[in-house]
């Protein structure tokens, strides 16, 4: 059975971010009417998105306080509960916990596909190490990048998660992962989690295929 999954990141320049009510990429969105979407920066999710699709939105966090965004799981059909993502290391748990709302996991059921994992992640463009003054990142944070992103915490968890051939995965959303934002930002080996990558609203990624959004690496 065939099922579209889109991925939708939005960024709206220099004076503000995210997608509001009445802003164009939710027409981009419903146009090719995926079964799953991930998105991220998301200001409100408008009454004719939650007509068609179950919503599960959850604000995203900087350091210390709320984004005036959200980080978003749609699906056409419902949703399930949301994953517990593992992880042995006490303070990459905490991390996680205070930056739940910018990796959302949850078991979602389309009604035109199988039962599936979905991971919407939005690791910001800035890092987290200043949270974690005196703490050994080792084994976390990249050999050759000794700086800690929210993607880190994620990758961790996603390597003590025992694989399920069963269910399929979709873990996509705007990782702030691409040549050129590492060059500006003058970065060497940022995290290897590769699995969706940011588009623009202009053109939202949408696949159509069994659960690959990017491919898994």
């Amino acid at each position: 059975m065939c099922l579209r999954s889109c991925v939708l990141h939005v960024w709206c320049g220099e004076s503000g971010c995210g997608a509001a009510v009445t802003s164009a990429p939710w027409d981009y969105l419903l146009d090719p009417c995926p079964d799953v979407a991930l998105l991220q920066e998301v200001i409100s999710v408008p009454d004719k998105v939650r007509e068609q699709y179950a919503c599960q939105e959850e604000t995203a966090m900087t350091h210390r306080s709320p984004q005036r965004f959200s980080t978003v799981l749609l699906v056409r059909g419902r949703l399930g509960q949301r994953l517990v993502l593992p992880v042995s290391v006490p303070w990459v748990a905490a991390e996680l916990a205070h930056f739940a709302g910018n990796v959302v996991a949850m078991e979602l059921f389309p009604h035109n596909g199988p039962a599936i994992k979905a991971v919407s992640v939005y690791s910001p463009a800035w890092t987290i190490g200043s949270r974690l003054d005196g703490v050994d990142t080792t084994g976390v944070h990249l050999d050759q990048n000794p700086d800690l992103w929210v993607a880190d915490l994620l990758r961790a968890s996603l390597e003590e998660t025992p694989p399920d051939r069963q269910e399929p995965w979709i873990v996509a959303g705007d990782f702030n992962l691409s040549a050129g934002s590492d060059e500006r930002l003058r970065l060497v080996g940022r995290p290897s989690v590769r699995i969706g990558t940011q588009q623009s609203a202009v053109q939202p990624r949408c696949h159509q295929g069994a659960s690959a959004v990017d491919g898994v690496s």
